[in-house]
């Protein structure tokens, strides 16, 4: 591309290698990588993060940011993290390790 760095991502590796397809060449100086990310909330350990979140929030550093209650602030996202409730299909699903996609928590 005549010298430029070029940026972009894919969704795939599947896709990534569709792309080389079109090129006549890999110049020597190209760095190229792939990786596949998956399942990182649900790796998340709820129990964990909630204790970074504790120690986060009863900084004092934080306290003068925010004007907020930070035991009731705790006891929230505690409840959020430990109760998140799934829907597939006609079921109810409880998700009882990781952190749940989509909440504002995560």
């Amino acid at each position: 591309m005549g010298g430029q760095d070029v940026t972009t991502h894919g969704t795939s590796s599947s896709e990534l290698l569709q792309g080389f397809q079109c090129l006549e060449a890999i110049p020597n100086n190209a760095s190229i990588f792939s990786c596949d990310d998956v399942s990182m909330y649900s790796n998340i350990n709820s129990e964990a993060c909630l204790k970074v979140m504790t120690e986060y929030l009863q900084r004092d550093s934080t306290r003068k940011r925010f004007t907020y209650n930070p035991d009731a602030l705790i006891e929230a996202i505690e409840i959020i993290l430990r109760s998140n409730v799934m829907k597939f299909g006609d079921i109810f699903v409880q998700q009882i390790s990781g952190v749940a996609m989509g909440i504002c928590p995560a």
